[in-house]
């Protein structure tokens, strides 16, 4: 796992530069990548939730009107999006 995370911090850091909350979630919904802007509007250091279940920490995504669209997503849906 810390090799796929270490990779996708990689990859993705450019996100990083973006003002939009974006974290990136392997099948099982664990959490690979939590950009800056995601750390300072949720308070949540990006150490503290990587290779963590977003579920876990958010349990209402569990709810079938937020759950259904992250399925979606894993089927190949567009991103959804949250606020």
């Amino acid at each position: 796992m810390l090799e796929i995370i270490a990779q996708a911090q990689e990859k993705f850091s450019h996100f990083d530069l973006i003002p939009l909350g974006l974290c990136i979630l392997k099948f099982d919904y664990t959490v690979i990548y939590w950009n800056n802007f995601l750390e300072e509007w949720t308070k949540i250091p990006r150490e503290s939730i990587l290779s963590t279940s977003l579920i876990e920490r958010f349990p209402h995504l569990s709810q079938p009107q937020y759950a259904n669209r992250l399925e979606d997503i894993f089927k190949g849906g567009p991103p959804a999006i949250f606020s």
